[in-house]
């Protein structure tokens, strides 16, 4: 799907609709598209929690809203105590596809998550 054809749109309403119980939501993404998913993500009426470098260690996830971290980050953060109770969106998935620590973590990550 096209840059602006409402992919961030999606996703929110797929969680509002979503039945089963999740205490988490992991939210990743390039640091080029931290901003701009930021604000729509807001715009739908979520609360979000950025995942900043300083967080790495313990990882403070927020229940009740979006936790959003870089792509980058997943190498250096701990969300496995998280997964079994998580949602996680990997949004520019492609871009985790490079033989990488963010790509062995991304995967990893997902495998575990709802």
């Amino acid at each position: 799907i096209n840059v602006g054809m409402g992919k961030t749109l999606m996703v929110m309403t797929y969680l509002r609709e979503l039945t089963i119980p999740v205490e988490y939501v992991v939210y990743t993404l390039p640091r080029s598209a931290m901003e701009t998913v930021t604000h729509e993500i807001m715009r739908t009426g979520y609360r979000v929690h950025v995942l900043t470098s300083r967080d790495y260690t313990p990882v403070p996830l927020a229940q009740g809203v979006i936790n959003l971290i870089e792509h980058d980050q997943l190498r250096s953060t701990d969300l496995t105590p998280y997964m079994a109770t998580s949602l996680m969106v990997v949004d520019e998935f492609h871009k985790t596809l490079n033989h990488t620590q963010r790509t062995s973590m991304a995967q990893e990550l997902a495998s575990l998550a709802l």
